[in-house]
């Protein structure tokens, strides 16, 4: 994927927070530039290039934590209240 391909409505489309965005992308390229193996082919060797492209390609796929429990005890404190 040429490097003008990646667009920030395409990014947007996959991560629609762009607060989450940078922070993912920051957190890769902090990876890659400690020698991390990139997970995609990049013409560009810049690490934040190279993760902007893991991201657009699915390669690295954010999860949403807003669905996930917060913690084992929040489950135990609902069963013992059902109770």
């Amino acid at each position: 994927m040429p490097d003008s391909d990646v667009k920030m409505a395409d990014l947007l489309k996959l991560v629609p927070n762009r607060y989450k965005l940078v922070q993912a992308v920051a957190k890769r390229a902090r990876q890659l530039n400690d020698g991390a193996t990139a997970l995609v082919e990049c013409e560009s060797s810049n690490p934040l290039t190279i993760a902007i492209h893991e991201i657009a390609t699915g390669a690295i796929v954010l999860e949403d934590r807003a669905s996930e429990p917060e913690s084992s005890e929040a489950g135990e404190e609902q069963e013992e209240s059902d109770q």
